[in-house]
Order: C-alpha cells, then sequence, then structure tokens
C-alpha cells in the first residue's frame, strides 16, 4: 500500500486525507477509482496529481493519459478509432501497400497503456457521465481484465505486466449504472474548508506574502459569497482565478483590497474614503472580478447589489 509520505510536496495539489485514502485503497486492490464532485473541485487536477504520487511510489515516472468524453461517445473510443472512411477512398483509389494498423487504427488512452507493456501508466476518463449509459457498462470486462481486442486485425492485447492505474471522473449529471459502480472504489470531493483551502491558495498564487498576510480574511469572504450565491456557488477553480486576479493587479491596490477583506465585507473599499486616492481603481478591479465568482445573470446581479 501506498505510504502516506507519498503525497505530500505535490506540485499544485493538496490531498485531502479522504481522496489520499481512496488512492491507498484503490491502489492496492487494483481497482479503479471514481472521482464525483461539483465542477471546479479539482476532480481532474487529482488525477494528474495521483500520477506524480505513483511515480514517487514506483520510483520511475507515471504516463499521464487522459480521455475526454463526449456525449457520443463508445467504449471503443477509449481504446482505440479505425478511420474507416479513409480505408474505405483508398481502397476505391487502389492504393497500394495497405497497413491497417499503422494507416487507418489510433490507439486512444486506455489502449495505449494497455499496449504499454514497459511503462506505468494513470489513465484519467474524464467525465464519464457524459457518455450515452452503455459506455460505463461495456467497460467493465475491459477495466477487469485490462484486455483490447482490435477486430479490424483480428487481434487481441493483454496487459499483464504493468496494469494501469484508471480514474474517473463525474459531474453527477446523470447516474452511473450499479454494477459499474460495483466495481469502483469511491470518493466525492468537498469543497476544501480551513487549513486545506489555505495550503491550495498558496500554492496557486505568486504573491504566497500578500495572501498569507490576509488569509483569514480571504477565506471568510468567499464562505459569504458562497452562501449568497445560490445558483452557482463558486467552487475552488473559481476562488484561485479570482485570487490570481487580485493579486496580479498593482500591488498596493490588491494590498488594500485583500486588508479589507478581513472583516468577510467589501464596504470599506466600495464606500468614498478621501484619504484612498486608488480607490476608483480598487472598485474598479473588486467590479471586474465579480465575473469570476458568478455564473448565472441572478447571481451577478446579486453580487453586484451586495457591493454598491
Amino acid at each position: 500500500m501506498i505510504a502516506k509520505e507519498k503525497f505530500t510536496n505535490i506540485e499544485n495539489y493538496v490531498f485531502l486525507d479522504g481522496l489520499r485514502d481512496a488512492v491507498r485503497t484503490a491502489e492496492a486492490l487494483q481497482m479503479p477509482l471514481l472521482l464525483t464532485g461539483l465542477p471546479g473541485t479539482g476532480k481532474t487536477e487529482a488525477g494528474k496529481a495521483i500520477a506524480k504520487v505513483l511515480s514517487k511510489e514506483y520510483g520511475k515516472d507515471v504516463i499521464y493519459r487522459q480521455f475526454n468524453t463526449k456525449s457520443i461517445s463508445v467504449f471503443k473510443d477509449l481504446l482505440y478509432t479505425y478511420d474507416h472512411l479513409k480505408h474505405f477512398l483508398d481502397v476505391q483509389l487502389q492504393k497500394k501497400d495497405i497497413n491497417i494498423d499503422k494507416d487507418y487504427i489510433k490507439r486512444n488512452a486506455l489502449g495505449k497503456a494497455i499496449e504499454d507493456d514497459k511503462n506505468y501508466s494513470l489513465v484519467l476518463i474524464d467525465e464519464i457521465d457524459k457518455a450515452p449509459r452503455d459506455f460505463p457498462n461495456d467497460l467493465l470486462d475491459v477495466m477487469e481484465k485490462m484486455t483490447m481486442e482490435i477486430h479490424e486485425l483480428d487481434k487481441v492485447v493483454v496487459n499483464e505486466i504493468k496494469k494501469p492505474f484508471v480514474v474517473l471522473t463525474s459531474n453527477t449529471e446523470k447516474s452511473l449504472p450499479d454494477a459499474f459502480l460495483r466495481r469502483c472504489i469511491f470518493y466525492d470531493i468537498p469543497f476544501p474548508q480551513g487549513k486545506i483551502l489555505e495550503e491550495i491558495l498558496l500554492k496557486h498564487v505568486d504573491k504566497k506574502v500578500l495572501v498569507q498576510q490576509n488569509i483569514e480574511g480571504i477565506k471568510t469572504f468567499f464562505e459569504k459569497v458562497r452562501e449568497n450565491l445560490h445558483r452557482k456557488a463558486p467552487a475552488t477553480a473559481e476562488l484561485i482565478h479570482w485570487l490570481k486576479f487580485i493579486v496580479n493587479k498593482n500591488e498596493a491596490d490588491a494590498k488594500n483590497i485583500l486588508e479589507n477583506l478581513k472583516y468577510g465585507s467589501l464596504e470599506n473599499l466600495t464606500k468614498p474614503d478621501p484619504k484612498n486616492e486608488n480607490i476608483d481603481s480598487q472598485v474598479e478591479i473588486l467590479r471586474m472580478s465579480f465575473s469570476i465568482l458568478a455564473k448565472t445573470k441572478d447571481d451577478f446581479d446579486k453580487i453586484h447589489a451586495a457591493y454598491k
């Protein structure tokens, strides 16, 4: 089982205890890991971070391979695609030296991982809930046996040496089949709180000293924003983008904005202050930043009304 210390000091990612334990369990049992959570909670980034953990565990690089699921995806797309139209045209044109494997078949994320018996792989199947319902059911046998059958070549490939670690993500837009869920290790990524949130923010901003000095106000402000924006509460990704936007502006403006967050409010900033010559610039930066946090008209209007 992967040692707990392998999950520390991972660039640009902080592992929650629950996620760390789910990864350890999935790796020990050689089972796929299913990650759910609201958009923006870092599910895709978790897959990349897990690959780095596995690299530390195995003592060699783990190749990260990603498949972006679409509404028209079928399970074979995860393994390979066959360009039957090009093949047909080449036959019609009587092209010589046709090589079906080389000319018309392209291995995709899981297919490459199954065929690669020299390297360890992590395969991320992103947003599997977008696919038709048959997609996850059709994957069951492939994921258990790590076997790829290429019908056009009458060829079967089995990976018995370095079984890839499979991570699946879902925004829970629709339910997944029970038979599929039974074969997965599950973890739901929550919105981070307290020290974990602080660690995440400090990993993603350049001006760490400025943020560290005002971290409690930043967290309090963002908690209040999440409480009041009901249609689409901003997630971790929006907070990171918002903070980067603020701190990357004029440092004096950024310092003033962040210092006024210490009460979880920006009322002091948005009220005219004759001693603050740059108040107009700071209010403008603040108003621009609301487009990062609010993602529906109702929420956009609500946050603007709160900070007139």
